[in-house]
């Protein structure tokens, strides 16, 4: 599997750092199916079949909701009828309080599903697939907002002799911060799955964050992949939850299978340096605070892949220039030995 850059969504356009994760490992097999078969309803899950899940390359989300909104159209065929499907439209919310608009918002996108359906999907014009409103969420507080298109109406219109001539639109919530640390790291299902909840659910605070994934990986002896290691580490950069070098380096040192991938963000580690240089009132450009933070950097993935650096490697690589770093962090991630890499 390649790995997609967290900031591409399908059509190019740039989105934020959930995006990008959520659509990565959605991808891999069993992923999209836990995800499904610990949150639709029972009745739905009697009469689709979620281990054949399939994510479809598309997005829907308004461009004014693009930095606190993503979104995944998955399909899933019915058991009895393999040839048809239901799609369930996953949205994930990274507001810190629930939207009260979100089953209007809901409504509108279903329109903008149906119309994909007939456009990529062959479906007839006259006939539409049936459209579940996915809404995963990761506040800091539960859900307690509307979830039924119902309650957004006006209360003259809500009495029990109209309902019948209103829209009813439910939305089926993944309400994350309901759930404990231990239930988020003990529940069963695909080991990137439960990462992903996590990830999602603890992603403001990087010392629970990291302790909880390792609880996730004591109860499954599998390692992750190198492009999954690799996307965890640079989601959690970008989501800034990351204050201080030394944080990074423990990050990257929690994860040494990163080999080959590493390669592919060097620059990604390189800019993240250059925002923290920033944010911390260092010299902009090539000073001496943002040259110190990419030596540090370059140890950490040294450690990574090489393992702890010998004491004259340390000093080495605490002693080299702009130029000896640009050099050196193509050659670790290339290089065989640390030797190579460094002469």
């Amino acid at each position: 599997m390649s790995l997609p850059s967290p900031d591409n969504e399908p059509d190019g356009r740039g989105s934020q750092p959930h995006d990008g994760l959520m659509r990565f490992m959605l991808n891999f097999p069993g992923v999209a199916a836990d995800e499904l078969r610990h949150s639709l309803p029972a009745d739905v899950l009697a009469v689709v079949d979620v281990d054949q899940v399939e994510p479809l390359p598309a997005s829907f989300t308004e461009p004014e909701l693009r930095t606190t909104h993503s979104d995944v159209l998955l399909r899933v065929p019915y058991r009895d009828q393999p040839n048809h499907h239901v799609y369930v439209y996953a949205l994930v919310e990274h507001q810190s309080t629930p939207s009260p608009a979100m089953a209007e918002r809901m409504a509108r996108t279903i329109l903008k599903v149906w119309e994909h359906t007939r456009t990529h999907h062959g479906m007839d014009k006259h006939q539409h697939p049936l459209v579940l409103p996915y809404v995963i969420y990761h506040g800091r507080y539960r859900w307690l907002s509307r979830t039924n298109l119902h309650d957004n109406l006006e209360l003259a219109a809500r009495s029990n002799e109209l309902q019948h001539h209103d829209l009813q639109l439910q939305l089926i919530i993944n309400d994350l911060p309901r759930y404990s640390d231990e239930e988020l790291t003990s529940r069963p299902g695909h080991l990137y799955w439960r990462f992903l909840s996590v990830l999602f659910a603890r992603n403001r605070d990087i010392p629970t964050l990291l302790s909880m994934l390792d609880a996730v990986a004591a109860n499954d002896r599998r390692p992750l992949s190198d492009d999954a290691a690799t996307a965890i580490i640079v989601y959690i950069m970008k989501i800034g939850a990351i204050q201080k070098i030394e944080d990074a380096y423990e990050l990257l040192t929690s994860y040494p299978n990163l080999e080959h991938t590493m390669t592919t963000y060097i620059e990604e580690s390189l800019e993240f340096l250059r925002q923290m240089a920033t944010k911390s009132g260092l010299e902009q450009g090539r000073g001496e605070g943002l040259l110190d933070g990419r030596r540090q950097m370059l140890l950490a993935i040294i450690a990574a892949r090489f393992g702890e650096p010998a004491t004259s490697t340390h000093q080495r690589v605490l002693a080299g220039t702009h130029e000896d770093l640009d050099r050196w962090s193509v050659a670790v991630a290339t290089e065989a030995t640390i030797e190579d890499a460094l002469r």
